[in-house]
Formats: structure tokens, sequence, C-alpha cells
């Protein structure tokens, strides 16, 4: 995995506030951005109500 110093400073800026991001580019697919914390209390919370 590579990090950028500010490669992805606009997408932190424009998930602030926001659960996930659903973005992309012509003619190409969408993309979900999320923060891994919220990611796994997502799951978590599946976890615990499935079982």
């Amino acid at each position: 995995m590579k990090r950028r110093k500010d490669g992805f400073r606009q997408l932190y800026a424009w998930l602030e506030g926001r659960d996930f991001l659903a973005l992309r580019v012509d003619r190409q697919e969408w993309l979900v951005v999320m923060r891994l914390g919220k990611i796994l209390e997502f799951l978590r919370e599946q976890g615990a109500s499935n079982g």
C-alpha cells in the first residue's frame, strides 16, 4: 500500500462529516471511499444483528 503526503487531501475534505463517498470519472465504475474505522464499525454492527 502506498501513502501520499498530499495526494488524497481533497478526498479527506469531501469525506469530512460523511460516512462515505461515491465517486467516479467519466466512463468508469463507481468507487466508494470510507474510513477504515467506519467500515469496521459497520461490520461489527452487521455481525451483532445477524447472530
